[in-house]
C-alpha cells in the first residue's frame, strides 16, 4: 500500500509541477492520498477500516475523518484539469473517442476521451478522459455532437489552433453519426474492440436462443451457458456445487463478448463438478434441455462435449488476448490494429487436424473478420497510417499481407494532408 501511495505522490508532483497551486505539505499529502484511493478503486469508507491506522503510521498521515478527504477533491480536480489543458495546448492535433453508456433507468452518459502525440523529443503517446457528459433525455446525434463540441471548445480555449483530427466510436447509429459531424467522414473510425464483439456475435450468436454461423460451436456454447445459469440460480444446485468445488461458475456479460470466453473457461476448469451435479439432478436438467431444445443432459456428461469446449476455449483465447491489449491503455493501440487484424485472420486458417465443427467455426469467424475489419488491410485507413508511423510495424506491411499499392496510397494521403 505504501508503494501505491508513493506512486500517487509522484503522479501528483507531475500534475502540480507547474506551481500554479501553492499547497502546504500536509495538503499535498492529503491530495496524493485521494489520488491514490481513486487510482486503486478504494472507497472513502475504507478509512473506517482498522487497517487504515497502519497506513497512517507508515505514511505519516493524520486524517481522522472522511470529510477531510472530500474537502481536497475540488483541488485535485482543478489540478488534473489544468494538467490536461496544458498538455492539449502542446499538441498539434488530437483524436476523440466516444463511448455512450445507458443506465438501467434509461439515462445516457457519454465518456469523452482525447488522445494525441506530444511533439517534443520523446513523441510520447498521451490520452486522457476529458469529460463524462450526462444526457437527461434522448441522446440524438446532433445533441451528442453539440455537447462534445462545447466541451472541446472549453478545454482548448487557450489553444484554438489545435486540430481535431479524427474520432473513434462504436457502431451505434447516434454516436457514429455524431462523430461524422465532429470531423471529416474519412476521419471517423470504428472502435476495434466493438468490432471484435460483432465478429463473435456473427459466428457464435449473442442470445440464449440463437445460433451464429458456427452451429455446433454455438450450440455447445449455449449448453455451457445454460448449465452455468441453472446451477448459479437454482438454490439446491448452487449449494451442492459449492460443496464440491470452491470455484464458482461465471455468468456471461451481456455487453462484453469476453463473458462467453470466461464462462466456457470456467466450465472447463470445473468439469468433474458439473458432471457430478448433472448426474445427481437429472430431472432438473431434463427440463432445462426441453426449454432450450438442447441435447439431453446425458450428453453433458460425455467426453466429446467437454473436448469441444476445450478446443473452443483455445480458439477464443487469441481473441481474448488481443481484446485485452486493445483496452490496456498503455500506448497507441491504433497502430497495432493492422498487426492484430492479420493475426486474427491467420488464426482462422484451417489445419489438417481440425474437426468439421472447428473448421466451420473458423470459416464463419474468418468471413465475419473480412467483412468487419478486413478492409483495414486493403485500404489506406487511419489504422494503417498509424501503423506506418510506428517504428515496430512500418516495415512489416508485407508480412501483414497489406498490398504494396495500398501502402503507397496511404503514404500519399499522409503527405498531402
Amino acid at each position: 500500500m505504501v508503494n501505491f501511495y508513493n506512486k500517487a505522490f509522484v503522479d501528483l508532483q507531475i500534475v502540480l509541477g507547474s506551481g500554479t497551486l501553492l499547497l502546504r505539505a500536509k495538503e499535498r499529502k492529503e491530495i496524493a492520498l485521494l489520488l491514490w484511493m481513486a487510482c486503486a478503486n478504494i472507497p472513502p469508507n475504507a478509512l473506517d477500516s482498522p487497517h487504515w491506522k497502519t497506513v497512517q503510521r507508515e505514511c505519516g498521515l493524520s486524517l481522522s475523518e472522511i470529510s477531510t478527504i472530500w474537502s481536497r477533491l475540488p483541488i485535485l480536480v482543478k489540478a488534473i484539469e489544468g494538467h490536461i489543458e496544458a498538455t492539449l495546448a502542446k499538441l498539434r492535433s488530437f483524436v476523440t473517442m466516444l463511448d455512450l453508456w445507458t443506465s438501467p433507468t434509461g439515462q445516457h452518459f457519454l465518456l469523452l476521451d482525447v488522445c494525441g502525440i506530444i511533439p517534443d523529443d520523446t513523441f510520447c503517446f498521451w490520452t486522457a478522459s476529458l469529460d463524462l457528459i450526462p444526457f437527461y433525455s434522448a441522446a440524438f446525434s446532433s445533441t451528442i455532437a453539440a455537447a462534445v463540441t462545447r466541451v472541446i471548445q472549453f478545454h482548448t480555449r487557450d489553444c484554438p489552433d489545435v486540430i481535431h483530427a479524427g474520432n473513434i466510436s462504436d457502431q451505434g447509429s447516434n454516436v457514429h453519426l455524431a462523430g461524422a459531424q465532429l470531423t471529416d467522414t474519412n476521419d471517423q473510425m470504428a472502435c476495434f474492440n466493438h468490432q471484435l464483439k460483432n465478429v463473435m456475435d456473427d459466428s457464435l450468436g449473442d442470445g440464449p436462443m440463437s445460433c451464429g454461423g458456427a452451429k455446433v460451436a454455438s450450440k455447445d456454447l449455449i449448453g455451457a451457458v445454460a448449465i452455468t445459469n441453472e446451477i448459479r440460480t437454482h438454490r439446491v444446485l448452487a449449494a451442492a456445487f459449492e460443496e464440491i468445488t470452491p470455484l464458482k461458475l461465471l455468468s456471461i456479460n451481456k455487453t462484453r463478448w469476453e463473458g462467453r470466453y470466461h464462462c466456457v473457461k470456467r466450465v472447463n476448469r470445473v468439469r468433474p463438478a458439473i458432471r457430478t451435479i448433472v448426474r445427481n439432478h437429472v430431472s432438473v436438467f431434463n427440463e432445462l434441455a426441453e426449454n432450450l431444445s438442447a441435447s439431453k443432459p446425458a450428453n453433458f456428461l460425455h467426453k466429446p462435449f467437454f473436448d469441444r469446449l476445450g478446443q473452443l476455449e483455445q480458439f477464443l483465447q487469441v481473441f481474448h488476448r488481443i481484446s485485452k491489449k486493445s483496452q490496456d491503455g498503455g500506448g497507441a493501440t491504433g497502430s497495432r490494429v493492422i498487426k492484430w487484424t492479420h493475426k486474427l485472420l491467420a488464426h482462422c486458417n484451417d489445419t489438417e487436424d481440425d474437426p468439421v465443427w472447428l473448421s466451420e467455426l473458423k470459416t464463419a469467424t474468418r468471413d465475419s473478420l473480412k467483412l468487419r475489419i478486413g478492409h483495414y488491410l486493403t485500404s489506406p485507413s487511419n489504422y494503417l497510417k498509424a501503423a506506418l508511423f510506428h517504428p515496430r510495424y512500418s516495415s512489416r506491411m508485407e508480412e501483414f499481407k497489406v498490398p504494396k499499392e495500398v501502402v503507397e496510397r496511404a503514404w500519399q494521403e499522409v503527405w498531402l494532408c
